[in-house]
């Protein structure tokens, strides 16, 4: 569960890209500028000017972080030194300007790798050398990458794309694996874009412009599980983005074009054969923009879509364990006659996402079984014999 630290609310523009470590955030926006916060929600360096566009930044060493740009730039920033370089040999615009995930790094390579604009490909950038070269494995012939992030596993990077293909690939572009994912139940097969990856212990969790999630295990390519995420209609921006797993636990930012509707950031627990998916909250302020987790501090950390001043722009949370509580039951058949029973709690996250959280016998009269505090269930209540006979019900944990 998040629980709300603070907002910050005085970046000059947009912010549309963040990244992390045990000390600070850092915050690229479209002011446009490069700011460091410390968890305490202060900032603490002089505000960097930089160019207009930012689409991701990620940190390479503990000195020096990467930005990427909605047009033919990179910059390297010192974080220690304030210092920006500018690079355009190599470069071009990522693929999309108002999504998480555009670019990822890996810190033992020192190399990053941020999707491309156009198709056949993804840029390198070799932190050390600040060069840039153009990757283009046979996967992605044809195709444009939509998402990447970092494989720890194999020091490598699994990209997403727009036709609904995801590949791995090495730091030097050699392909890995490669895999489509399902494109039916349609009556006409749709272009699948692959909106959001997350990785951890051999899962892999995408999300797809067309609502749909799909959960893998990735050492055999089976499909695990199906759930919901909000799709993009049109040409309109991409409406979902996920961040880096922290033992299993990812974020879900739901954008959309009115605050309110369907927007807002879900946590999705994906270490076990089904996955936990809860609403966090929804948004009443205005779109997120891009989730991160920082697992050394139990912290989390959502970008909203606000310029406003005195908005909130940037939002920091704690992560905590759901508090367990217990809710009575008590079956009878007939009415006043206490009976044992089969007890059936499904818990009602959002529309697509409930669960059964208990399946259980409970023995006759008043008995306490566990919940997750503060949320919805629907209960079903199941008597065997000739034949059986079921009720149901619904409570607020």
């Amino acid at each position: 569960m998040l629980v709300l630290d603070r907002d910050i609310t005085n970046l000059s523009g947009t912010p549309f890209a963040a990244c992390s470590d045990s000390n600070n955030i850092y915050v690229i926006s479209t002011a446009p500028d490069f700011r460091i916060y410390n968890w305490n929600g202060q900032q603490t360096n002089t505000t960097v000017t930089t160019l207009s566009n930012p689409t991701g930044i990620v940190l390479a060493t503990a000195a020096s972080a990467v930005v990427s740009y909605f047009s033919s730039n990179i910059d390297i920033i010192n974080v220690q030194t304030n210092q920006r370089t500018n690079i355009t040999s190599g470069a071009a615009a990522t693929f999309a300007q108002f999504s998480g995930q555009q670019l990822a790094v890996s810190q033992a390579s020192k190399v990053a790798i941020a999707t491309r604009t156009g198709t056949g490909g993804v840029t390198k950038i070799n932190v050390t050398t600040q060069a840039l070269s153009t990757l283009s494995p046979s996967s992605l012939s044809g195709i444009s990458s939509t998402c990447v992030i970092y494989n720890p596993d194999r020091d490598s990077f699994i990209v997403g794309t727009n036709s609904g293909k995801i590949t791995e690939i090495d730091i030097n572009g050699n392909v890995i694996k490669s895999f489509n994912i399902p494109n039916s139940p349609n009556v006409t097969s749709p272009t699948v874009t692959i909106t959001g990856l997350s990785y951890y212990n051999n899962i892999l969790v995408c999300t797809t412009a067309h609502g749909l999630m799909y959960f893998y295990n990735y050492a055999t390519l089976a499909l695990n599980y199906i759930s919901l995420c909000p799709p993009r209609s049109g040409s309109g921006p991409v409406t979902t983005s996920l961040c880096d797993s922290a033992s299993g636990l990812t974020l879900m930012a739901k954008s959309g074009t009115v605050a309110g509707r369907g927007t807002g950031v879900s946590e999705i627990y994906f270490n076990t054969p089904t996955p936990t998916i809860q609403t966090i909250f929804s948004d009443t302020i205005t779109s997120p923009i891009s989730v991160g987790i920082q697992a050394s501090l139990n912290k989390a950390y959502v970008l909203f879509e606000n310029s406003t001043a005195n908005k909130v722009q940037l939002r920091i949370f704690t992560l905590t364990s759901p508090q367990i509580t217990t809710e009575t039951t008590r079956s009878q058949d007939p009415f006043g006659v206490d009976v044992a029973a089969r007890i059936l709690r499904l818990r009602d996250d959002s529309i697509g996402t409930a669960f059964v959280e208990i399946d259980q016998s409970v023995s006759s009269g008043t008995q306490s079984v566990n919940c997750t505090n503060d949320h919805s269930y629907i209960e079903v209540g199941y008597i065997s014999g000739s034949p059986g006979r079921w009720d149901i019900r619904e409570f607020q944990a």
